[in-house]
């Protein structure tokens, strides 16, 4: 975080990552598709918080609403997981106290057993080169 702020950050920092976070809600994105970052596995994309009307008990009532949408390589990240992970996160955002035990570390019922898939998707070495489009 310090090089960020202090412009010394560079791609060499984010090579090895699993996950990218994409905060479209400072610019007012209330939803969104985000693309994965190869070679990472997924990309979290967290969008504007904004007023809306949500019934509870019976009652409309206006509450604050955030949404989050998460892409992720399934040859990677099976999709309960993710999915277990998104509920942790909206757990802890709708009651951030410490007390709380999310989803994601609740005991779980054994996963389906799976075949093995093909190898994960690897970025070729030339995407990582200064003559590549997007760049290093």
């Amino acid at each position: 975080m310090l090089r960020a702020i202090n412009g010394t950050v560079s791609t060499d920092h984010s090579i090895g990552g699993t996950l990218s976070i994409s905060n479209g809600g400072t610019l007012g994105s209330m939803l969104s598709t985000p693309i994965i970052n190869p070679p990472q596995s997924a990309i979290l994309g967290v969008h504007a918080t904004k007023d809306r009307a949500v019934v509870e008990n019976g009652q409309v009532v206006v509450r604050p609403m955030n949404y989050l949408a998460m892409s992720y390589d399934h040859r990677i990240i099976d999709g309960r997981e993710a999915v277990l992970g998104l509920v942790a996160m909206k757990e802890a955002l709708e009651d951030p106290a410490p007390r709380r035990r999310p989803a994601a570390c609740r005991p779980m019922p054994p996963a389906r057993p799976r075949e093995p898939g093909p190898a994960p998707w690897r970025a070729p070495a030339s995407m990582h080169s200064p003559d590549h489009p997007a760049g290093p």
